[in-house]
């Protein structure tokens, strides 16, 4: 969960600075006098009309963080179709302009020093792209106006670049709110919830980004973007782990109560809080893909070539080695309990009407409000202290 979180200040801190970049292509198309604020700061990495559009883009973010997150699928729907349409337009305008895909598409004899790929470096290198998007490298979106800027008609330029520039705007606030402002305060209400709740967690992810200083990350820090682009190495095994346990464990089954018990009665308490099986499949996805994470750091004559083709795997091995280890050791020492489920629809998951615990607190956007409740029976108490069928501490 601290890589979770550490990984959406890292995202929301370089999306913000993507945001703000899209915000001041929009301000210049509206404005071209904007384009005069160009003052370098922070010794040359970035330009005070940069760091204006960046505060606008994180003040505009912040009523975002005040609405529920369910609330956020129909804006970002409508969001995530007008970018698409967008990037889709600019693809058929870019190659329409430059009369085709060029040589790294057609033939790549004419280009200096490039050779084509075929048999395995073809497949290593479609390999690689796919692993490079799994990582959650950002597009480049800001980069976009350096299609358009040479188009004849100037106000019709800044026109298509002020809407293009409109739908990144949109966007960048679906992956800085709900992406990531909301996903860290999630983690960090469950790990830190006396100072924390969904909403303040968001804020404080937003605030953060100062600290990150995303204008530096993306001007110097190339090996700190690097690393932070092969975080698949811990989160595939991570994921593993997950999908082994829910869809393939415990086939889809949950005793929802035992996850807000927090005593050794409940089934998710394992041994002494640790799920060992966890514990061990981890590390044994993640240890043969350090010695590639290690050589992408280094000097590009360095080449570890069986380490190298193991590391553009990293998300895929972690996921399925880490996933079978945690099969297999549940097969050997198999949990108890695995399709233990409530005896009532207590949180009213699977009916219209709300039926949950008495006591329970149910946390809305942010603020902690009591939930309907109705008085326990002592079916739903005995439901909601042990097991079905069973009685007493399971130790696992």
């Amino acid at each position: 969960m601290s890589i979770r979180v550490f990984l959406s200040f890292v995202w929301t801190s370089t999306n913000t600075w993507y945001g703000g970049q899209c915000l001041k292509v929009f301000l210049t198309c509206l404005w071209p006098s904007y384009a005069n604020l160009n003052t370098e700061l922070a010794n040359g990495t970035m330009t005070t009309g940069d760091f204006v559009a960046f505060i606008l883009f994180i003040l505009s973010c912040l009523p975002l963080m005040w609405f529920s997150p369910e609330k956020y699928r129909k804006p970002f729907l409508v969001a995530s179709t007008i970018v698409g349409t967008t990037v889709f337009a600019l693809l058929i305008w870019s190659v329409k302009r430059a009369g085709g895909g060029g040589a790294l598409l057609a033939d790549v004899s004419g280009v200096s020093g490039v050779s084509p790929a075929k048999g395995g470096a073809l497949g290593w290198a479609f390999v690689a792209a796919v692993m490079a998007n799994i990582g959650g490298i950002a597009t480049h979106m800001f980069s976009q106006s350096d299609y358009t800027r040479r188009y004849e008609n100037s106000s019709g330029a800044r026109a298509g670049v002020a809407f293009a520039s409109l739908a990144f705007i949109f966007s960048q606030y679906g992956m800085v709110v709900a992406s990531n402002a909301v996903v860290a305060g999630i983690d960090l209400a469950a790990l830190l919830p006396r100072w924390f709740t969904l909403r303040r967690g968001g804020y404080f992810t937003i605030a953060f980004v100062f600290i990150m200083q995303p204008w530096q990350l993306y001007n110097s820090a190339t090996n700190f973007l690097t690393v932070v682009g092969s975080f698949n190495v811990f989160l595939g095994p991570f994921m593993g782990i997950m999908f082994a346990d829910y869809f393939l464990v415990r086939n889809r089954t949950m005793k929802l109560t035992d996850l807000f018990d927090e005593s050794s009665t409940s089934l998710y308490y394992y041994t002494h809080g640790w799920n060992w099986r966890a514990a061990i499949a981890w590390p044994l996805g993640v240890w043969p893909l350090l010695p590639g994470l290690v050589q992408r750091g280094m000097a590009p004559a360095e080449f570890w070539p069986g380490w190298t083709r193991l590391y553009q795997l990293s998300w895929f091995f972690g996921f399925v080695v880490s996933g079978a280890i945690y099969l297999l050791l549940d097969h050997f020492w198999p949990m108890p309990g695995k399709t233990f489920v409530d005896e009532a629809d207590f949180f009213g998951t699977f009916a219209t009407e709300v039926e949950v615990l008495a006591g329970l607190d149910e946390q809305v956007g942010g603020v902690r409000e009591r939930a309907q409740t109705r008085i326990p029976t002592e079916k739903d108490i005995e439901a909601h202290s042990y097991p079905v069928g069973q009685s007493g501490s399971l130790q696992q």
